[in-house]
């Protein structure tokens, strides 16, 4: 799968999803793109946008650009904070 990490999560979490095509917003150097823009610029080429954006699901058509959606629900946005969430990250990722 290729995954795209938003740039609301710590990009460091692409070590621990190997088995996938990981960029992150640091890679791709996408810094500061809305919402809409990043998901016109994901469609087609990413299977999986991660995110901490609880929003949105609620404000953009994820269907319509054919992308699936992991929102991180996390104290605190650290490789320490999310290393306990990555077998259910793999989990989710795998379903969509």
């Amino acid at each position: 799968m290729r995954v795209y990490i938003d740039e609301d999560t710590t990009p460091d979490l692409a070590q621990f999803l190997d088995e996938h095509d990981v960029e992150s917003t640091r890679t791709l150097a996408l810094h500061g793109t809305t919402n809409g823009e990043l998901l016109k610029l994901l469609a087609g080429s990413f299977d999986v946008l991660i995110t901490r954006d609880r929003n949105l699901f609620f404000q953009q058509n994820l269907a319509k650009h054919g992308l699936g959606l992991v929102v991180l629900r996390c104290r605190f946005n650290t490789l320490e904070g999310l290393r306990d969430l990555v077998p259910a990250i793999s989990a989710a990722i795998t379903s969509v």
